[in-house]
């Protein structure tokens, strides 16, 4: 994939997500300033670039959407369940000899290395997220960032929930080892989040002090 193949479902992600982020939102602003008489803004931007994040990932799975006739008329195969096949093919990069490191600055040209640094990346800020905001352990988030990662690989095996006649996405088992090690390299990045950034805790805790104020009805 080039790197116009993700960054175009991104800018689709950020032209559209003003309006679906406020019909998620919203509803949390309300119970949030109904309950406390005030609205707590860095919890809502962190919900908010949340859910941000997740249009992205998913749009990055779906996007561009391909004509279905197009789709129809595919042969090649809809799944690859070799597991590092990935390994395989940055080893296959055209001129690439791993006995000459003289020729090691070929893989950064490999598609094949591009687009697994690519899903590694793409899983990092869910590992942030479920560390620094939701608090998850190392495990949990090793087993949410699979759920998830398979999530998008059904998707993508199903035909976008059988939208299409068939796969137009390859469903691949070495994404889903390598966006749960991207989770779990965000989890290591979310301890230092934790130290650098306002606390969920100290936010509770000022949450607990509007609630404890009187309010003018």
């Amino acid at each position: 994939m080039s790197l116009n193949t993700y960054w175009d479902p991104i800018k689709t992600a950020l032209i559209l997500f003003p309006l679906i982020a406020a019909l998620f939102t919203l509803p949390y602003i309300i119970v949030q300033y109904r309950r406390y008489g005030a609205l707590l803004g860095f919890r809502i931007f962190v919900v908010y670039s949340f859910i941000l994040y997740l249009m992205c990932a998913l749009f990055l799975a779906v996007l561009p959407l391909p004509d279905p006739e197009k789709v129809r008329s595919m042969t090649g195969p809809v799944a690859q369940l070799v597991p590092f096949q990935a390994i395989r093919d940055i080893g296959r990069t055209k001129g690439f000899d791993l006995s000459a490191p003289g020729t090691y600055a070929l893989l950064l040209r490999s598609p094949a290395l591009f687009q697994v640094v690519a899903n590694l990346i793409m899983f990092v800020p869910l590992g942030v997220y479920l560390k620094y905001y939701f608090r998850c352990s190392l495990k949990k988030t090793a087993l949410l960032g699979f759920a998830f990662s398979l999530f998008i690989e059904i998707t993508q095996l199903t035909g976008d929930f059988f939208l299409y006649p068939r796969p137009y996405r390859l469903f691949d088992v070495d994404d889903l080892m390598i966006n749960t090690l991207g989770a779990c390299a965000g989890y290591l990045l979310g301890m230092l989040c934790v130290r650098v950034l306002p606390s969920v805790e100290r936010s509770e805790e000022h949450t607990s002090e509007l609630q404890s104020r009187p309010h003018i009805s």
